[in-house]
């Protein structure tokens, strides 16, 4: 296997990992043990390949789910955002409407 197929099989591997941990806190240097690469090393071939920083990924992949969360349950933000492994309910809303139009926030009180 070159190692451009490997790079892009390691990083897919590591994305479905971060799929299944979002919950949990998910740092660069997290990550990067997980992966067994150094954190510079990591955060170049996972920006080349995703387009994305590490934490941009993982910010953009829990404002997706939450979305779903807000959309298929009736848990509130404050649930949503801990259940998305953020200490603060306050940091993740900043986030959460930064991100989205503010018409999502009408989708929860419906």
């Amino acid at each position: 296997m070159n190692s451009e197929v490997y790079h892009y099989y390691m990083i897919g591997n590591l994305i479905s990992w971060i799929e299944d941990n979002l919950e949990n806190e998910l740092s660069a240097e997290i990550i990067s043990n997980k992966s067994g690469y150094s954190i510079n090393y990591l955060q170049r071939k996972f920006k080349r390949i995703t387009g994305y920083s590490i934490s941009g990924y993982v910010r953009r992949r829990r404002i997706f789910r939450a979305t779903l969360y807000l959309c298929l349950t009736g848990k509130s933000i404050a649930a949503i955002s801990k259940c998305l492994g953020y200490r603060s309910s306050s940091v993740f809303i900043h986030l959460f409407k930064k991100k989205l139009p503010d018409h999502t926030f009408s989708i929860q009180k419906e």
